[in-house]
């Protein structure tokens, strides 16, 4: 569990990578994120964001906004709706919708 953890965290800082870095090893930071920390986790949200930057860089915007409107529920849930990070999941989700 510790080792799965600790790649999760790689994941989740590698932000810088995400050109390199394919779909589904982010789905699986999202998966192992979710098992260790919960599905409302902040940390999902922000495992979420990166997915759905890899999906943004492909062209794949539907699955960047369904990636990106979970991630939303999560921040507002979890911090508000005026929180930094509820905005900035907001700013990231309409440069998707509307690009």
């Amino acid at each position: 569990m510790a080792h799965r953890f600790a790649i999760l965290l790689v994941l989740l800082a590698a932000a810088p990578a995400l050109p390199r870095t394919s779909p589904a090893t982010l789905e699986d930071a999202v998966k192992t994120a979710e098992q260790e920390m919960g599905r409302s986790h902040q940390r999902v949200a922000e495992a979420l964001e990166n997915l759905a930057e890899a999906h943004r860089l492909q062209g794949r915007m539907p699955e960047a906004e369904k990636s990106l409107r979970r991630a939303l529920e999560i921040r507002r849930a979890g911090l508000g709706k005026d929180h930094r990070l509820t905005r900035q999941t907001e700013r990231l989700l309409l440069e998707v919708i509307r690009p």
